[in-house]
């Protein structure tokens, strides 16, 4: 019984300590309700959108040759003359209309119908027949035309060093080489300076 009236005490200290200690801690957390939660969170969103203009100032570098700004942070070399549309070049084909018979025929017309000239020396020209490279062409500054590098085609002779607006290369079978009449082909012309495909289509010759 000596022993409950002496600890009597001790456990009225500890039940004030423990009731002290949960009313600082519920004093700290303050109260919850929308409004605190609307202000809560506009301090968040703010305090991001801060944070995300800091890194995007941070990772922008503007690379000194082009004036372009490189997310990633890494320079690149840009070409400054390099043009901005290459569709502004319109080229079609035509059949020759000239009536295909043997050998040394004219097979049809490349027409520069509008846009931008283009310098012969980059054009390179590839025919096809079911699929499979008849010849590809490149321009011979010393000839003055387009040769085959397969001996079975060849162009008309072109006088001006840019093919412009109006202009045609008329392409031609080589002796000894026949397309019959009726034929489709199909023509790829690339800029081989930049490596663009200008034309990609087909045509059927007579």
């Amino acid at each position: 019984m000596r022993t409950y009236i002496l600890l009597l005490p001790f456990l009225a200290v500890m039940i004030v300590g423990c009731t002290e200690k949960v009313e600082y801690t519920e004093k700290e957390v303050p109260e919850f309700n929308t409004e605190n939660a609307a202000v809560v969170k506009n301090q968040i969103d703010g305090t991001l959108n801060e944070s995300k203009e800091i890194i995007n100032e941070s990772i922008e570098k503007t690379t000194p040759e082009s004036g372009k700004t490189d997310k990633t942070g890494i320079e690149k070399e840009v070409e400054t003359s390099k043009p901005r549309f290459f569709s502004a070049r319109k080229l079609v084909l035509r059949d020759s209309k000239a009536g295909l018979k043997s050998t040394s025929d004219n097979l049809f017309i490349i027409y520069h119908e509008g846009g931008d000239s283009l310098p012969v020396k980059y054009i390179k020209i590839l025919v096809f027949k079911n699929g499979r490279l008849l010849d590809e062409l490149w321009f011979d500054s010393d000839a003055k035309y387009f040769k085959g590098i397969n001996g079975r085609l060849k162009s008309s002779i072109i006088r001006e060093e840019n093919f412009e607006e109006g202009d045609e290369i008329i392409i031609i079978e080589r002796p000894d080489f026949n397309i019959e009449s009726g034929e489709i082909l199909g023509v790829k012309i690339i800029d081989s300076k930049w490596n663009i495909t200008l034309l990609d289509s087909f045509v059927q010759v007579w």
